[in-house]
């Protein structure tokens, strides 16, 4: 039984928060050069992300 932490999230997670598809997300860490450990993306991880390509934009609700 392995440990998860509850803040990691997975990549389709974080390339929902940035508005694209995961194969999109998988590019832009390939072109930065940032390597991921296997597995779900830690925060320590994710912070890497942000900081390289801005925190994502809050999604708004559309309103009806």
């Amino acid at each position: 039984m392995s440990f998860q932490n509850p803040n990691s999230k997975t990549r389709k997670e974080i390339a929902a928060e940035y508005g694209v598809d995961a194969k999109t997300l998988y590019r832009w860490l390939k072109e930065a050069g940032i390597v991921l450990s296997k597995g779900r993306v830690t925060p320590a991880e994710q912070e890497i992300i942000y900081q390289t390509f801005g925190k994502p934009k809050p999604v708004q609700q559309k309103k009806m």
